[in-house]
């Protein structure tokens, strides 16, 4: 099995402990055992790697999703708006067309006051 970065390490940290003379079984025990920890290592950084691009992802998404929110309510809004300004319109033509038939009412009933007074100066 041929040396990775950490069964390199790991065979100059037991040189230097003084434990040098290593069996063919024990250092290619050493070298599996490295292998293996970088492979494990190398999944754990490609799920981290994973995980920020769905973190990445699902934040785009929610910004996408609050401004679809905002559009939606300054939609609401602008309708909001125009129904009231409608209602309004509504209301004042009502008051207006009330306005005019009191003050036709109070012309005809003026009227039919000087004509009395005419009648009875008469």
């Amino acid at each position: 099995m041929a040396p990775t970065q950490l069964s390199i390490v790991l065979e100059r940290l037991l040189n230097e402990l003084g434990i040098a003379d290593l069996s063919g079984a024990v250092l290619d025990a050493i070298r599996s055992a490295a292998a293996a920890a970088e492979a494990v290592l190398a999944a754990a950084q490609e799920l981290r790697r994973s995980d920020c691009d769905n973190l990445r992802r699902a934040q785009q998404a929610a910004k996408r999703d609050i401004k679809a929110a905002e559009r939606m309510a300054d939609e609401a809004k602008h309708a909001a708006r125009a129904e009231c300004e409608w209602r309004i319109g509504e209301m004042r033509a009502k008051m207006q067309a009330e306005l005019r038939e009191q003050l036709d009412a109070l012309q005809i009933s003026m009227e039919a006051e000087a004509r009395r007074a005419d009648a009875a100066e008469a």
